[in-house]
C-alpha cells in the first residue's frame, strides 16, 4: 500500500566527512486531524453512580475517550472549537454511561462541561498502521 502522506524518519550518524544518513523510512502518516483525550471528573462519577444501580464508576479506573477533531494549527484554536463541540462531547460521554437522555442532567452548560471533564488537546495525530480506518 502506498501512502500519499507521511513523514520520513532519518537516523543521522557522525562520520569523518560530516554527517551521513544511516537509515530512512516512512514511519507514520500525519493525519489532517487533531485529537482530544476526554477524562471524566468527580461530578460525572457522582452522577453516574447516582443514576445507575449497576457496577459503580471509579474515577481512577474510568477509561478516557479519544476523539478526532478537525486539524488545528495551535492550542488557541481550541477556545473557538470548544464552543461548537462541548455539547456533543458532553452528550457522548453521558450516553456511554447511560442511554436514557431524559435522565441526563439538565440544563447542561459549557461551565458544567468544564467542571465534569478534563480535555487534553493533541495537535499531531499520526497513523502508524497500513490498514485503512473503518467506521464501525
Amino acid at each position: 500500500m502506498s501512502r500519499t502522506i507521511g513523514r520520513v524518519a532519518q537516523v543521522l550518524s557522525p562520520s569523518e566527512s560530516g554527517v551521513e544518513l544511516v537509515y530512512a523510512e516512512e514511519y507514520a502518516a500525519l493525519l489532517n486531524r487533531s485529537a482530544l483525550i476526554v477524562r471524566v471528573k468527580q461530578p460525572f462519577i457522582d452522577w453516574a453512580n447516582a443514576i445507575d444501580d449497576g457496577p459503580k464508576a471509579k474515577l481512577e479506573t474510568y477509561e478516557p475517550t479519544l476523539m478526532l477533531i478537525e486539524d488545528m494549527e495551535d492550542a488557541a484554536e481550541w477556545q473557538r472549537i470548544e464552543k461548537r463541540l462541548w455539547k456533543h462531547i458532553f452528550e457522548h460521554q453521558l450516553a456511554n454511561w447511560y442511554r436514557a437522555p431524559n435522565d441526563w442532567p439538565h440544563p447542561r452548560t459549557l461551565s458544567m462541561f468544564r467542571k465534569w471533564f478534563d480535555v487534553e488537546l493533541h495537535l499531531g495525530v499520526y497513523d502508524t498502521c497500513d490498514d485503512p480506518i473503518l467506521e464501525t
